[in-house]
């Protein structure tokens, strides 16, 4: 007997698409360099061909917060994190599973955002101090210092 994928009922931004953005249309375009995806804010998103299925995932959601935020692209700055992170926390919603991924990794981040099922940049969005709720982020320090100390 197999086990489940660790998201198997989970997050799904193409499950997102379907029932929170039927009126939005993705195509698939070859983005240029670096670029993974952008949306017109309104109705259309395009994703690059040249990403992996992590990157699709976290770069789907990531244009679905732009959607939700009418944004019509990167924004930079604070808002751009924000979103990065808004992205993250919906792909990642359980701090818990975030902890257990760092101890899991020891630390590396290349490790725990494969755990997660994110991209690297995705991950480092997660953890984000500037974003997590004050809550979040002493649970997730909690649960890593108590594995240091008694492993």
């Amino acid at each position: 007997m197999s086990t489940p994928h660790p998201w198997a009922g989970g997050p799904h931004p193409w499950r997102a698409y379907r029932d929170a953005y039927p009126h939005v249309n993705v195509y698939w375009r070859d983005l240029g360099r670096g670029i993974r995806a952008r949306t017109d804010g309104v109705s259309k998103v395009w994703q690059s061909t040249k990403t992996l299925q992590v990157e699709r995932r976290c770069a789907a959601r990531h244009e679905q917060e732009h959607l939700d935020a009418g944004h019509d692209g990167c924004v930079g700055g604070t808002m751009e994190a924000r979103i990065r992170f808004r992205a993250a926390q919906w792909l990642c919603p359980d701090p818990r599973k975030v902890a257990d991924a760092i101890i899991w990794a020891g630390g590396d981040k290349i490790q725990a955002a494969d755990h997660l099922w994110l991209d690297v940049p995705t991950f480092e969005a997660r953890v984000d101090p500037r974003f997590m709720h004050i809550a979040e982020r002493r649970l997730i320090s909690q649960l890593v210092r108590d594995e240091q100390q008694h492993p």
